[in-house]
């Protein structure tokens, strides 16, 4: 029998990562977005940024850091609003509440990015770009929910 959770239903998240695994799906949400950023630009210079080492890449990282940490703030807000959905039949249990979060997540992530980047224009380039940035954040979210549930198979193995 699943253990029930003392905590109100809106104070439940959907996902129930440990503090770790957030952590590590950051971490590698930073490092495919970089990398995405980095290689496009490299692409787009013709390799001159590989010849100046380490230093051109820094901005690339910091840049996806700041984008990562807006689409861990839109997941946070992502799951409060799917908490707060559920909130109204607490008893029931939805197999497709973490993909609801994701949906809305993505959603809000797209809209939000888009508003910040859009403030000189170009709001269609910036519609596509932050789709593109939507399809990098699903990996670091799905890999992380993998190894939870491969390693929640190989505790109950033992």
């Amino acid at each position: 029998m699943p253990r029930r959770s003392n905590l109100p239903a809106e104070a439940r998240f959907t996902m129930n990562f440990s503090a770790r695994q957030w952590w590590v799906g950051f971490a590698l949400d930073v490092v495919i977005k970089a990398a995405l950023l980095y290689f496009s630009a490299v692409l787009i210079s013709l390799g001159v940024i590989l010849t100046g080492g380490i230093g051109p890449a820094i901005p690339f990282v910091l840049i996806a850091v700041s984008i990562s940490g807006l689409y861990f703030l839109c997941l946070f807000f992502g799951e409060r609003f799917v908490a707060w959905l559920g909130s109204a039949d607490p008893e029931r249990r939805h197999a497709f509440r973490p993909a609801l979060v994701l949906i809305f997540t993505n959603v809000l992530f797209v809209v939000s990015f888009t508003v910040l980047v859009s403030a000189t224009g170009n709001f269609y380039d910036n519609v596509i770009l932050s789709m593109i940035l939507t399809a990098s954040n699903l990996p670091a979210i799905l890999l992380v929910a993998a190894a939870r549930g491969l390693a929640g198979r190989l505790k109950g193995l033992r």
